[in-house]
C-alpha cells in the first residue's frame, strides 16, 4: 500500500511454518511522520 505521493501505509508480512497465522509489522505515517507502529500475530 504505497502510495508515491502520500506515504500512508507500510506492512511487512511473514509466514511461520506451523504457525496458524501470519507475522508481520505494521508502519502508519500521518503527514510523511511516523504515528504508529503495530507488531501484527
Amino acid at each position: 500500500m504505497l502510495d508515491p505521493l502520500e506515504f500512508k501505509t507500510c506492512c511487512l508480512m511473514f509466514d511461520i511454518e506451523g504457525a496458524d497465522l501470519l507475522w508481520g509489522f505494521t508502519a502508519f505515517y500521518v503527514a510523511g511522520e511516523l504515528d504508529e507502529f503495530t507488531d501484527n500475530h
